[in-house]
């Protein structure tokens, strides 16, 4: 995410645009605690949980929503 922020930075410095006005997605996986907090500063606001079934264990989108509870006070 870090490297494709700063392409994103670059060509909006060709175009004269905010980079801030742009909403940035990331798929995640395993822990937010190790990853989410560094996301955030790269600015991304939305994050995407892939997960397959026919046994759906929703463990992992549950603990990304209590971390994003938990830095939303």
């Amino acid at each position: 995410m870090e490297r494709k922020s700063e392409i994103l930075a670059r060509h909006c410095a060709d175009v004269g645009r905010d980079p801030g006005e742009i909403e940035r997605s990331c798929g995640v996986g395993g822990d937010p605690e190790k990853t989410g907090a560094r996301l955030v500063e790269l600015g991304v606001s939305m994050f995407t949980i892939g997960h397959g079934g026919p046994e759906f264990d929703l463990t992992e989108l549950r603990t990304w929503i209590e971390w994003r509870n938990d830095q939303n006070g």
